[in-house]
């Protein structure tokens, strides 16, 4: 069948529509594409970013110095947003999630990675306990553990520290803060602290309201969730979360008892004290008791710790470079202040305990020397009376050593008496009697002397 004209021209119209529709829907120009460079000066820092989750062991230390808050009485902690600060907060959160039962309390956990165990040899409680913590309740006895040892014989040497009380209540820590007032060191110590916490968080809210004004939401976000970690961290600081725990059925035995720690550094430290004090530091522990006020506060400190972890790497990537410098800057000054509060916070617990019984026999030429002078040479309420060096392990089982505790045992005796004879020659100011007693302390003075120097020699012999 033939076709019209009116026909063909409405075939080749449909062809033309179809042709315009396909090239209509066609993704690309028509135009060839043209390369253009562009040229970014802007500085960028979010590599570091990595800095605020990294590993810190004194993160770790500031966290649980933060639940414990043992000093409340005389400062508190502030636990600020340094490098790695958030990471406790996250390994807490995970534990929580991840405990199928029911176990130790993760913020107790937290403490306790905290404590070292000294081993030692001691006869508390006839020889039961191995181990004595040095927790945060107990820092003040750093120092002492730790004394610089002798440059010839180290392993000669002897610290001798008296326990009278390990923990101390708020009340007694109170009182000595009155009692030494210490030219104003009190007040400065604790203003300090609180400065360095409030200048913390002073960084935050300014940054914050830079990322605001700035427009970067990724900053803003950042920023805001260290804000609301710092809030929860400084609200905690006046709630603590975890307790110092001791038995309370302890026998008050005030019998003297001695716990010996060698050192590997060489040297030996030995804490004396009653049976009561040293019984009560072996079984100390740390205990979390369940409050209402408790739970929302600890959740809090560890979801927003959480957050600020993740937020520190995803937020940092997309911020301004001068932002991504302020977190920076906020990381390293929070881990420099902690440093500080660190020294600062040691000294305030040490006036705080107040004057320690202490004293140390350094450059011994033999142990057994370094034995002699800490048992009859140092202060009186340091002395090693009744020490049985063979028996814990610390001396061999030989006849000179047994002969050299038993001539240690009567020199002690003569110098107490010849001490209580001097008290009483004070008190009755007779002129014959203190006369009478200067020649007593003379005589057993030089009796106790020819006698150690016999049997140093013959320790020293027996070492050969």
């Amino acid at each position: 069948m033939p076709t019209s004209s009116v026909e063909t021209w409405l075939r080749g119209l449909a062809f033309s529509l179809c042709a315009t529709l396909a090239e209509a829907k066609y993704p690309f120009s028509s135009s060839s594409p043209k390369a253009t460079l562009t040229n970014d000066t802007s500085v960028s820092f979010d590599p570091l970013g990595v800095a605020a989750v990294l590993g810190n062991p004194r993160a770790g230390a500031s966290a649980a110095r933060l639940y414990v808050q043992y000093d409340q009485a005389v400062f508190h902690w502030p636990h600020m947003t340094m490098i790695g600060g958030t990471l406790p907060a996250m390994q807490m959160l995970v534990e929580h999630l991840t405990s199928a039962l029911p176990s130790v309390h993760p913020a107790v956990r937290l403490c306790a990675n905290e404590t070292t165990m000294i081993p030692i040899r001691s006869n508390v409680s006839n020889q039961v306990f191995r181990e004595l913590p040095l927790t945060l309740s107990n820092l003040w006895l750093h120092d002492y553990i730790n004394f610089k040892p002798s440059n010839e014989n180290p392993g000669n040497d002897f610290m001798v520290i008296r326990i009278n009380a390990i923990d101390e209540d708020a009340k007694k820590q109170k009182g000595s803060t009155e009692e030494d007032p210490g030219l104003g060191w009190w007040m400065a110590g604790r203003l300090t602290l609180y400065l360095l916490i409030l200048i913390n968080g002073a960084m935050i809210l300014a940054a914050m309201l830079i990322g605001i004004l700035a427009a970067d939401i990724w900053a803003f976000t950042l920023f805001f969730l260290y804000g609301s970690h710092w809030i929860a961290s400084a609200i905690i600081t006046f709630v603590p979360m975890v307790e110092f725990h001791v038995p309370p059925n302890i026998d008050k035995n005030m019998s003297p008892r001695y716990a010996a720690y060698q050192r590997p550094e060489g040297g030996t430290v030995i804490f004396k004290g009653p049976q009561y004090a040293l019984e009560r530091w072996a079984r100390s522990t740390w205990e979390y008791k369940y409050k209402p006020w408790k739970a929302p506060l600890h959740w809090a400190w560890m979801i927003t710790g959480a957050l600020a972890a993740f937020a520190s790497v995803a937020c940092m990537v997309n911020m301004h470079g001068y932002l991504q410098l302020a977190f920076l800057a906020v990381l390293v000054y929070a881990t420099l202040a902690e440093i500080i509060a660190t020294k600062i916070s040691r000294r305030l617990q040490i006036k705080a305990k107040g004057p320690v019984s202490f004293e140390a026999t350094l450059n011994n030429d033999t142990r057994s020397e370094g034995i002699i002078s800490a048992t009859i040479k140092i202060r009186k309420d340091c002395r090693l009376e009744g020490f049985d060096w063979i028996k814990m392990g610390l001396l061999p089982d030989m006849p000179v050593f047994r002969q050299m505790q038993v001539t240690l045992a009567r020199i002690n005796r003569r110098q107490n008496e010849a001490e209580e004879e001097r008290r009483d020659g004070a008190v009755s100011q007779a002129p014959a009697c203190s006369e009478a007693n200067s020649e007593r302390v003379a005589h057993l003075e030089n009796s106790d002397s020819s006698t150690t120097k016999r049997h140093m020699n013959r320790v020293k012999i027996a070492h050969r």
